[in-house]
């Protein structure tokens, strides 16, 4: 569960922007969309609204980052460090991310790292026993202060580049493992949904996690959500390939990943009207609004199932409106969300920013000044924006900001394709 998070110098991000998950207190509406996790309320959702290049996908990109940082050791420094460029004194200055999350043993951790494009400056975790802050380990470029013995051996053999909760993965420890898995299991960034290319490729891999973690009722549920979408979808298989059936298509049989798994998707066939049977596809002949329906879907149930934190970019994309309005009702309904799974989630779509829907403190916008630089805050931040309002129209009308101020008569381009110098 996401407590807070903080970015500085990232991409469009210069100064410290925080993006909280954490109820305001006078913010008294639709109490179901709020928990309570060891005496803090926390939000089951929030959505980032902002005009294009005002730094919605920054932000998310920035948390995508850190996960990557934390649980894997293969993401090189050059790649994860890109600084806020516009101002020349700070081209070449750390980034920091700092995060307070509970992890899935309940326990509430703090962790931050700083970092260039060659090494790690600072990486620091602490937790709350008692709900007293205390050390885990704190690292800098020449040492670490640490209580585990075995962390001191971890760091010795750690390269400058390499977070110290990514070697987790090798070597277990089992007062840092919550953390690490929190980080590789729960926070759920991958799911940008822009980086989706090979989501077949994903379900398979959804589909083998399935079968090897004996999950049933992860593909049953999956199906029933393809069918409640009006998708023409009666059902989802996850087939071995010794599964198969003999009048299966060669072609079915052909596009399996690891030789022995495959998708099936199931869909009614009709005579005269009258159902008759089912015939099977393959994931490919799907729409590419229904796989990535199909791919969010698998994601949304694991981390219901789990309690984990799901964070998609342009959610809107390929999923219609009425859709995405009963997929925020789940995150926000104690009843089909017992396990305080959380939604965070960027849209242009206006018709979602509804006060029957989120709470203003659910509602972010993001801005970017004259200088290129974004800052981020919540209708709550705003004062005066009142709960029974019509938060799309006053969003449309620029009082919260976080849209573009575009003039019609700009739009006149020189369209002639002859040199006016000739």
């Amino acid at each position: 569960m996401l407590i807070d998070f903080s970015a500085t110098n990232f991409r469009s991000i210069n100064g410290r922007q925080t993006f909280s998950m954490q109820t305001v207190s006078r913010i008294a509406e639709l109490s179901d969309n709020v928990f309570e996790k060891n005496n803090t309320n926390l939000l089951r959702s929030a959505v980032i609204y902002g005009r294009n290049g005002s730094g919605k996908s920054n932000l998310l990109n920035a948390m995508d980052c850190l996960s990557k940082l934390a649980s894997n050791a293969y993401y090189h420094l050059k790649d994860i460090y890109q600084p806020f460029k516009i101002s020349l004194n700070k081209q070449y200055d750390p980034t920091v991310f700092e995060i307070n999350f509970y992890a899935a043993n309940g326990n509430r951790y703090f962790y931050e790292i700083s970092f260039t494009d060659e090494q790690i400056i600072k990486e620091n975790l602490y937790y709350y026993p008692g709900g007293k802050k205390a050390r885990l380990f704190l690292r800098n470029q020449e040492s670490i202060v640490t209580e585990i013995a075995s962390l001191k051996d971890i760091y010795k053999i750690t390269y400058p580049y390499h977070s110290l909760l990514s070697r987790l993965n090798l070597h277990k420890i089992e007062q840092l493992l919550p953390v690490y898995e929190y980080f590789s299991q729960h926070f759920l960034t991958g799911i940008l949904l822009n980086e989706m290319i090979d989501s077949f490729f994903e379900l398979r891999k959804a589909g083998i996690k399935i079968r090897e973690e004996k999950m049933p009722y992860h593909i049953e549920n999956l199906g029933k959500l393809m069918r409640i979408a009006d998708t023409g979808i009666d059902s989802i298989e996850i087939k071995r390939g010794n599964d198969i059936g003999a009048n299966t298509p060669d072609d079915l049989k052909k596009n399996q990943m690891d030789q022995n798994h495959t998708v099936i998707i199931k869909h009614p066939v009709y005579v005269n009207g009258d159902q008759v049977g089912f015939v099977d596809f393959d994931i490919n002949e799907e729409s590419e609004g229904t796989k990535k329906l199909m791919l969010f879907g698998s994601k949304m149930l694991d981390a219901l199932s789990n309690g984990d934190v799901l964070i998609v970019d342009e959610l809107d994309k390929g999923l219609h409106p009425i859709l995405m309005r009963a997929i925020i009702g789940i995150f926000s309904s104690p009843k089909a969300n017992p396990n305080n799974a959380q939604l965070i989630f960027a849209t242009h779509d206006i018709s979602l920013l509804s006060s029957n829907l989120f709470r203003r403190d659910q509602i972010y916008i993001t801005e970017k000044n004259s200088e290129g630089e974004t800052s981020i805050c919540t209708l709550a931040d705003i004062k005066g924006v009142r709960a029974d309002i019509a938060f799309d129209k006053y969003l449309l009308k620029g009082v919260f900001g976080g849209i573009p101020v575009v003039n019609e008569f700009d739009f006149e381009f020189n369209l002639s394709r002859k040199n006016e110098k000739e």
